[in-house]
């Protein structure tokens, strides 16, 4: 089966915390949309523990013609200190 995919590619990151207190459950998700993914490389997450994930996610959609993809990988962490902490980058190879 093959389906041609419309719309822009972009890899985002999302969470669903604004300000996080040290011991507070908080997830963060990486998206990538209209593209097919592989050699996904997380962040490091230092100054954070990864208590759940990374779990995976994909939806397809068809709505008159138009197809969407995307793939998410999520993980849910938790702040080991104070202070400001930093998540860095992710990175995903996409389309080729």
């Amino acid at each position: 089966m093959s389906f041609c995919l419309t719309g822009q590619v972009t890899f985002v990151a999302q969470t669903d915390a604004k300000q996080v207190v040290t011991d507070q459950y908080f997830t963060i998700k990486f998206t990538l949309k209209n593209a097919n993914g592989d050699n996904f490389k997380p962040p490091s997450f230092e100054g954070f523990q990864i208590v759940g994930g990374p779990s995976q996610s994909q939806m397809r959609s068809n709505v008159n013609g138009k197809v969407t993809f995307e793939v998410s990988i999520g993980y849910t962490l938790v702040a080991k200190k104070t202070g400001k902490l930093k998540i860095g980058p992710a990175t995903i190879n996409a389309g080729g």
